[in-house]
């Protein structure tokens, strides 16, 4: 049977077995919310300030935007300066029936097209109707002008 001990000191954790000892230093401090050297673990982690990722990606399935009493907001940022941005926000509590999904098409559509809700969140290109959606088509408006000339 092997026996392991660690012993943490400010920024050095020392790590003996079998009489021999590797000691580890970390100029930031030691892992965790303390010294924040390894994030891995520490479960909790706080952010400070803005966090470069260094153009890597977030790459294990959903990210979520969690906030402490107003609407969660995804802004992205234009390459100038930051000037300006574009900005999905999540609706207020009282707007909610439920959790809702939005799933893009695999395209971009075609010019003029808008999207197009089926009720159940699947998104497509649809060509925009006159209007703006629910009115006449060009040929109605057309057969009415004549009716009523």
């Amino acid at each position: 049977m092997t026996t392991v001990s660690v012993t943490q000191l400010n920024n050095t954790v020392a790590v003996t077995t079998a009489g021999s000892t590797v000691v580890l230093t970390s100029p930031g401090g030691v892992a965790g919310a303390a010294g924040g050297s390894n994030i891995v673990l520490d479960t909790t982690p706080q952010l400070g300030g803005d966090l470069d990722m260094n153009s890597k990606f977030i790459s294990s399935g959903i990210v979520g935007i969690k906030n402490t009493g107003a609407q969660s907001e995804l802004r992205l940022y234009c390459e100038s300066s930051n000037a300006h941005y574009a900005s999905i926000k999540a609706p207020p509590h009282s707007g909610f029936s439920g959790n809702i999904t939005f799933t893009m098409p695999g395209t971009d559509g075609s010019a003029g097209q808008v999207l197009k809700t089926d009720g159940s969140g699947t998104l497509s290109w649809v060509d925009q109707s006159a209007g703006g959606g629910g009115g006449l088509t060009r040929a109605q408006a057309t057969a009415i002008a004549l009716l009523f000339g």
